[in-house]
């Protein structure tokens, strides 16, 4: 087991190699506003009954990217934490994600390895197009979530059946997803993944970091507006530094 001593110093090596993430909170609302404009009476009822039916409607976050990478760069494997300071890390846990993102952390787990021919895909991308001006092409994009960044193929096959795609576990696959691309970070630079909630993740755990948009907004990634973090590196330094053990709250529902 690795010791918080150890923990902290691997941080500390790890800040100033700078992981960048590859989540963005504007460009996905923005997404979701076009997407719910072409979508139809039945395709949007069914939405209306899953768990993600609350994110079509996602504000835009006043979420810095350069507080994301902030963060992210202060993320020790070993112990599955964020390091605050030498005395406080925040853990990050399933569960907690989860309640952050509004999604089921029990349930059927997904298989976030999972490779099969998905009937949906075929449906919708293996047809030949006789129909090819542009926004014919960009509405079928669309069901891709945009054309700028990846959608995981492992999703694909569960949308093959509806009745059962609800029963999965999707917060806990979202933070199985998300922490293996943060343990690869010494491989790559870039990281896949809703990174965007572990602001909220912090912010839920440190409220004073944070400012509250709301207490009725859901999921709770929604609730927060603007950052007491300050942008620079160093300045944001000195603020988690004055963070004690007592301002640290429990994520419950």
């Amino acid at each position: 087991m690795t010791t918080e001593a150890e923990a902290v110093d691997d941080v500390h090596e790890k800040i100033g190699k700078q992981f960048y993430s590859r989540c963005s909170p504007t460009y996905f609302s923005n997404v979701m506003s076009e997407l719910k404009s072409i979508l139809g009476e039945q395709q949007l009822m069914r939405i209306s009954d899953s768990p993600f039916c609350k994110w079509i409607d996602m504000p835009v976050l006043e979420i810095s990217s350069g507080r994301l990478d902030y963060f992210l760069n202060r993320f020790d494997v070993p112990s599955c934490s964020f390091l605050i300071n030498d005395d406080v890390m925040i853990p990050f846990r399933s569960s907690d994600f989860s309640i952050v993102l509004g999604l089921h952390h029990s349930g059927q787990p997904v298989d976030l390895d999972l490779k099969m021919e998905s009937r949906f895909l075929a449906r919708h991308f293996a047809s030949k197009v006789t129909k090819a001006d542009q926004a014919a092409i960009r509405e079928r994009m669309m069901l891709l979530a945009g054309t700028s960044y990846l959608t995981p193929g492992f999703i694909f096959p569960y949308l093959d059946d509806l009745t059962t795609f609800f029963n999965h576990s999707w917060g806990d696959a979202a933070f199985r997803f998300l922490y293996r691309e943060i343990c690869h970070l010494g491989s790559k630079m870039y990281v896949d993944g809703c990174v965007v909630g572990l602001m909220a993740l912090v912010y839920e755990s440190i409220p004073t970091l944070g400012v509250r948009r709301s207490l009725n907004l859901y999921p709770r990634l929604f609730r927060w507006g603007k950052s007491r973090i300050p942008l620079k590196s160093d300045e944001a330094d000195t603020l988690l530094n004055r963070v004690d053990i007592t301002q640290v709250s429990v994520i419950c529902f």
